[in-house]
Order: structure tokens, then C-alpha cells, then sequence
């Protein structure tokens, strides 16, 4: 186990998706060819686009079934937020906004609820389960040469029924 990841279920290896590997190698070869930013050459990441809908079809399909199963078990609350973390972020890394913002707001309701701040109720479930689906259609959407949608409803409505904001 590594000293600086330590003993973290979140940092297990093996729950990163492929996607995540990759972006992790990108940053660890900067950081040890002593590169910034500024050095590195621009990244095609239209290369990645295939992978990014890949990973994220089945980040999709596992929130899903999580959100299903969820019956007040912390693990399951767990995974949800880290698969949430992991859409936000590999979604805002390949430019798509919309889908990493929603993404932001459903891992913020799952951090909320893991640390017993708020309580999924079955409005907020649906709620969710909406946005996942946007989510979805977005992603088929982005898969031709469609911009992503706008996901601004989704979040509103998740933000009114937490009484949280998207930056909280």
C-alpha cells in the first residue's frame, strides 16, 4: 500500500476505471519529467472520447444499481460518491460541463447523506434517478457530434430539494 494514498478504500487501485488509470499516468509522467503545464503539448482528447463514453456508460449503470439497492448501508452510500466523484471528473477533464456540473451536485448529495447531513428520501431518489437519466441521453447524445445538453433543470431541482448549491 502506498504511504501517501494510505489505508483509503477510496484510493484502492482497484476500483479506478480505466479512464482514471490514464489520466493518473498523465499526471504522474509530468510530475516526474518536471513538466508544467505550460511544457506539456496539448492533448488531443477527442482520442480518449470513445474510452470517456465507455467508462462513463458504465459509471451510469453502477450508480443505478446502487441507487436501487441503497437501504441505508454506508458502503453502498460510499460507492456512490466515489463513482459520482469519478463521472464529475472525467466528464469536466474531457470538456463536457453540463454532465460534470450534475455529476458535482449528485456527489455532494451523496457526501451529505454519508456523513448523516441529509437523508435520501424517496422525492430525492427520484430526483436523482431523473438526472442520471439526462445524463444518459446527454452521453448518446455527445457520442455522435451533438454538444452535450444542458442539465441546468436537473440541477436546480436537486439543489431546491437538498438545500444545498452546486459549489457547496
Amino acid at each position: 500500500m502506498s504511504p501517501i494514498l494510505g489505508q483509503d478504500p477510496f484510493f484502492e487501485f482497484s476500483s479506478f476505471q480505466p479512464f482514471s488509470i490514464i489520466l493518473i499516468f498523465l499526471s504522474l509522467l509530468a510530475t516526474r519529467q518536471n513538466l508544467t503545464y505550460t511544457k506539456i503539448m496539448p492533448i488531443d482528447l477527442q482520442e480518449y472520447k470513445e474510452l470517456y463514453l465507455q467508462t462513463s456508460a458504465k459509471l451510469l449503470v453502477e450508480i443505478r444499481s446502487d441507487l436501487a439497492a441503497y437501504r441505508g448501508d454506508p458502503t453502498v452510500i460510499t460507492t456512490l460518491h466515489r463513482n459520482t466523484h469519478s463521472l464529475k471528473s472525467q466528464s469536466l477533464v474531457m470538456g463536457y460541463t453540463q454532465i460534470g456540473l450534475a455529476s458535482k451536485i449528485l456527489e455532494s448529495s451523496f457526501k451529505h447523506v454519508k456523513e448523516g447531513n441529509l437523508t435520501l428520501t424517496h422525492d430525492l431518489q427520484k430526483l436523482i434517478e431523473n438526472t442520471l437519466t439526462t445524463i444518459q441521453r446527454s452521453l448518446a447524445d455527445t457520442s455522435g457530434d451533438s454538444s452535450e445538453a444542458t442539465l441546468a433543470e436537473c440541477i436546480k431541482q436537486i439543489e431546491a430539494a437538498t438545500e444545498m448549491r452546486l459549489l457547496d
